[in-house]
């Protein structure tokens, strides 16, 4: 079966989305299917505005 699996990627960010995502193209991959990891780019926006979001989110 073919497979797209798709990640919304955060600038400057890497974390457990993105390990579980590369995990799950590769336990796809083993279990015999054609699998690929799409990226889709976050929208970049202005350093203070980032550091604002990151400050909202903690």
């Amino acid at each position: 079966m073919r497979i797209a699996v798709c990640h919304a990627q955060t600038p400057f960010v890497r974390g457990g989305a993105e390990t579980h995502t590369e995990s799950l193209v590769r336990a796809l991959r083993a279990a015999g299917h054609d699998a690929e990891m799409v990226t889709v780019a976050g929208k970049w926006y202005p350093a203070a505005e980032l550091l604002h979001q990151m400050a909202v989110w903690r």
